[in-house]
């Protein structure tokens, strides 16, 4: 019998500590013993299709997921941490959709937007700190679409990866 896929989503607003996050919560699987991949969804799909395509970010993010799975669980992989910014419940059904069958779980990740500006202000440089700072307030994923809501407002990184593990694995439950 194949093992179930077991799939976190792990969103939040700009600066919130999706990558971080999902950086820990891999080191904590390898730690216990499990096989697990922690899959940047935003590399999948930092790209500019041509309009003409009619293929959206959403769509290669999508099918480059359909691609790269199937050579993770050729590994022994069946656990999955994605990090990135799904604003409504279309992006989603989208990734959930690519990684299906599968049990997905939606953890939000919430940071005041002065924390998340401070953090940006650290992390980002150039057009790209000018653009995430002027999206800090805008680029806000729906709450509605999480199972799973964490602050990290004033935490460490490896107290809320903790925190989201316990979670994730008692909702798996």
């Amino acid at each position: 019998m194949t093992p179930v896929r077991e799939v976190l989503l792990v969103t939040g607003g700009l600066g919130a500590g999706k990558t971080s996050v999902a950086v820990e919560l891999g080191e904590l699987l390898a730690a216990r013993g499990t096989s697990s991949s922690v899959i940047d969804l935003d590399q999948l799909c930092w790209t500019t299709p041509d309009p003409a395509s009619g293929i959206g970010v959403i769509d290669v993010l999508a099918a480059s997921l359909r691609a790269v799975l199937p050579v993770h669980e050729e590994a022994g992989v069946h656990r999955f941490v994605l990090p990135r910014l799904l604003r409504d419940a279309a992006d989603v059904q989208a990734v959930a959709d690519a990684v299906a069958p599968a049990r997905v779980v939606v953890v939000l990740l919430t940071a005041d937007a002065r924390e998340r500006e401070r953090r940006l202000l650290r992390r980002d440089s150039a057009s790209t700190l000018e653009g995430h700072l002027d999206d800090v307030e805008r680029l806000l994923p729906d709450p509605a679409t999480a199972d799973i809501a964490v602050a990290t407002d004033g935490r460490t990184v490896a107290d809320v990866a903790a925190e989201v593990l316990t979670r994730w694995d008692a909702a798996g439950s």
